[in-house]
């Protein structure tokens, strides 16, 4: 969808924005069922230049507008983990929390944080303790941020549900901060990075019911698996987490992320950046979101 189709389609008040916004998340949703990544994220931007042209039109409040908007930002700002074209990843739409509690919101705005920061190469490589300090306190605000908009927001049906929500949020928690590590690539970040990794694993193990959770740990399970070559045992356990993922959902594009570990443990140095880069300009994405 052209911007300026946007535009005008925004502008007529005998339509409704959200129901364009909705179409487009659907054909976003079928793209990734279909494995066809490009057409995916070509109507990710397309939700993307909807949202900040209604934004910019109307300033909306209402709760539909709101539950879109944030359901674009948590594929937008994934997506942008594992990407790194400026144009793709600059100016992702990022939850809307000045309404009230989202699940994720403050996590996924850290996140793309973190992203933003990688692609100035004169901030890569060299990090604070400050600064790591500051991102361990953000993302352990972020956890309570969002244990208390589950607790507002969703009726955990049962104490086993209920252990395994709280560990998918801790499992975000330890995943941030390994990513930052990775994406960032500072030499001072490999202690960070060995002791959040370690975390991460122990909590897969501590799942009730990891198999209902696959899908909304995707991109735990990826960064776990960018941050274990080396370790057989880990490595075991990522893939094969990634590849009942792969398996068991409809979603094929998952299919990509144990594709990826295999490629990355088989090269010689083991740089996931590069490799995502080579994906990225031959168009096979990988994407976990």
């Amino acid at each position: 969808m052209e911007l300026d189709r946007v535009h005008a389609f925004v502008g007529n008040e005998d339509k409704t924005p959200e129901a364009v916004l909705a179409a487009t998340l659907v054909l976003c949703n079928h793209s990734l069922l279909e494995f066809d990544l490009s057409l995916a994220l070509f109507h990710l931007r397309a939700a993307r230049a909807l949202v900040k042209t209604i934004v910019s039109e109307r300033q909306p409040s209402n709760e539909l507008f709101v539950f879109l908007r944030n359901q674009v930002a948590s594929l937008d700002v994934l997506a942008c983990t594992t990407l790194f074209n400026p144009d793709l990843v600059e100016g992702a739409v990022l939850p809307e929390i000045k309404y009230g509690p989202v699940i994720f919101g403050d996590y996924l705005r850290i996140i793309h944080d973190i992203t933003l920061r990688s692609l100035h190469s004169d901030d890569s490589g060299h990090f604070s303790d400050d600064f790591m300090c500051e991102l361990e306190d953000r993302f352990e605000l972020a956890r309570a941020s969002t244990l208390i908009a589950v607790g507002r927001l969703m009726d955990l049906p049962n104490t086993s549900y209920q252990h395994d929500v709280v560990l998918l949020v801790e499992a975000f928690q330890h995943a941030g901060l390994v990513y930052a590590c990775k994406r960032l690539q500072g030499t001072e970040t490999q202690q960070l990075e060995k002791h959040h990794c370690s975390k991460l694993f122990r909590l897969f193990r501590r799942f009730d019911n990891i198999g209902a959770c696959l899908a909304n740990l995707s991109w735990p399970i990826f960064v776990a698996g960018i941050s274990s070559c080396g370790d057989a045992e880990r490595t075991f356990i990522v893939t094969d987490m990634a590849c009942r993922l792969a398996s068991n959902s409809p979603f094929r594009y998952y299919a990509n992320i144990p594709a990826f570990f295999k490629e990355l443990r088989a090269s010689p140095v083991q740089d996931w950046i590069a490799l995502a880069r080579e994906w990225e300009n031959r168009g096979a994405l990988v994407l976990a979101m």
